[in-house]
C-alpha cells in the first residue's frame, strides 16, 4: 500500500501532533498545579484571599465555583482543592505575627525611597527579599495590597503592616538627590578618609544608589559629583589601594607612598609582618627566577605585573596584581640576574636621602599593562548590594598609575 500523501494529509497529521503535545503539556500542568497547591499549604494565611494571592504571585488565576477553589492559566483549569479543607488551615497566632510584622514593616518603610514607582518598588522587593506585593484596584490608584513573604512563607494584610498611602509615598528625583548629596557630605565630615567602597556600601544600603567614576549612579542616569568631593575620594582610594600592599617597614611604605603620589606618608600604615601574604608572588618570582630560557628577566617581570626598585643595599619587587611588596635578598634570589646598570627602570634611595625618584615612563607603562590586562569586560562591571556587597567600579591601580 502506498503511503498517503498530500497537503490535507499532512495539516491533518500536523493538527493531531500538535493535540498530543498539548496534551502532554495539560498533564504537565497539571502535575505542576498539584505540587504549587502542596507548597502553598505550608505558608501561614489566614483568608482564602491571602491563599489565593500565593497562588497569584505565582502566575495563576483562582476563582471559587460551587465548594472548589479552581486554579487556572492560559485559560484552562489545571486543577481544584476543596475550599472546606483549606478553612482548616487559617491559622496565623496574633503573637507571631506582630513579631512577625514589627520585623517587615522597616522593609518597605526604606525601600520605598530607592524607588519612583509602584512597579519599581514591586522589583526591589522581590528580587532583594523574596517578598511579593499584591495591589488590589486599578492599576493606578491601588486601594489595598497583600504582602507575600516566601522566605518566611507567610501572607500579611498590607494594611496591618504599612497603609498604602505609606507604602506608595515615593520621592521625587529631587528630593532624593539632595539627600544623597547631604548624606554623602555628613559621612565625609565624620571620617575623611573614607573610601569610594566604604561610603558605597552605607549609599547602597540608604538609597540603592552609589559612586561610580565620579558620579553618582541614580536609577538610569550618572550625576557627577562636586569636584571637592571627587579629588576627596580619588584621594582615599589611593590610600585604601596603597595601604593593601601591606608594608612591613619604612622604605616599603615610602616607596609606596611615591608611588600613588602621597606626600604625608603617616597616611600608610605599617603593618605587622604576620598581615603580610606574599606567597603567590614569592612563587611566580621563583619559577621567573628558575627559568634558564629567559634572557630578560626584568622585562619577563614587568610583563607579569611586577616591577623591581633597588636601594643601596636591597632590591624590591611590587606586584601590582597581587598587591604586595616584598625584598627579594629576604627570598634569598639571585639579583644578579637583574642586570641592574644606567638604565635600570628605578632606584631608590636610602631613607636617609629626602628624595625617592619614581620613573614617570614606569608608571605609565604598568598603567597601560594592567590596563590591558585587566580586560574589556571592566567597562561595564555593576556594583550591586546583592552580589556580596562587592564594589568594582572605582579608581583602582590602573587609574591610580596615571596619576
Amino acid at each position: 500500500m502506498l503511503p498517503r500523501t498530500g497537503t490535507r494529509y499532512h495539516n491533518h497529521e500536523r493538527i493531531r501532533s500538535q493535540q498530543v503535545i498539548n496534551k502532554l503539556l495539560g498533564q504537565d500542568e497539571s502535575q505542576k498545579v498539584q505540587q504549587v497547591l502542596a507548597q502553598a499549604l505550608q505558608y501561614r494565611f489566614a483568608s482564602l484571599s491571602q491563599f489565593k494571592a500565593i497562588l497569584e504571585s505565582g502566575g495563576y488565576e483562582c476563582f471559587e465555583k460551587d465548594d472548589r477553589l479552581c486554579v487556572k492559566r492560559g485559560g484552562r483549569i489545571l486543577g481544584t482543592i476543596m475550599i472546606e479543607s483549606l478553612t482548616t488551615k487559617y491559622s496565623f497566632p496574633e503573637e507571631a505575627k506582630r513579631k512577625s510584622k514589627n520585623q517587615l514593616r522597616a522593609i518597605p518603610r526604606k525601600y520605598n525611597q530607592m524607588a519612583a514607582t509602584k512597579e519599581e518598588l514591586k522589583e526591589i522587593m522581590k528580587k532583594c527579599f523574596g517578598i511579593d506585593l499584591i495591589f488590589f484596584g486599578s492599576k493606578d490608584k491601588p486601594y489595598g495590597y497583600m504582602i507575600i513573604d516566601h522566605k518566611n512563607k507567610a501572607v500579611y494584610k498590607g494594611s496591618e503592616v504599612l497603609s498604602i498611602k505609606q507604602l506608595l509615598s515615593f520621592q521625587s528625583r529631587e528630593e532624593r538627590l539632595a539627600k544623597i548629596d547631604m548624606f554623602i557630605d555628613s559621612m565625609l565630615e565624620d571620617n575623611r578618609r573614607l573610601s569610594t567602597y566604604d561610603l558605597n556600601a552605607l549609599l547602597w544600603r540608604q538609597f540603592g544608589s552609589y559612586i561610580t567614576k565620579g558620579h553618582i549612579a541614580f536609577r538610569n542616569e550618572r550625576i557627577l559629583l562636586n569636584e571637592n568631593i571627587r579629588n576627596t575620594l580619588r584621594y582615599n582610594d589611593k590610600l585604601r589601594w596603597l595601604q593593601s600592599f601591606s608594608p612591613i617597614n619604612e622604605v616599603e611604605r615610602d616607596l609606596l607612598c611615591k608611588f600613588g603620589k602621597i606626600e604625608d606618608i603617616e597616611q600608610i600604615s605599617i603593618v605587622d609582618a604576620s598581615q603580610k601574604h606574599p606567597e603567590i608572588t614569592v612563587n611566580q618570582l621563583r619559577n621567573l627566577f628558575k627559568d634558564t630560557e629567559i634572557t630578560d628577566l626584568r622585562s619577563s617581570l614587568f610583563e607579569s605585573g611586577m616591577s623591581i626598585f633597588q636601594t643601596d643595599s636591597k632590591t624590591y619587587c611590587i606586584d601590582f596584581h597581587n598587591h604586595s611588596i616584598i625584598c627579594l635578598e629576604d627570598y634569598e634570589f639571585d639579583t644578579k640576574r637583574l642586570k641592574f646598570g644606567l638604565n635600570s627602570h628605578t632606584r631608590l634611595p636610602t631613607r636617609r636621602q629626602t628624595d625617592i625618584h619614581i620613573n614617570k615612563d614606569i608608571i605609565n607603562a604598568f598603567a597601560n599593562l594592567l590596563r590591558h590586562k585587566a580586560g574589556s569586560r571592566d567597562d561595564n562591571r555593576e556594583w550591586e548590594i546583592e552580589h556580596n556587597n562587592r564594589y568594582d567600579d572605582i579608581d583602582d591601580e590602573r587609574m591610580l598609575l596615571n596619576r
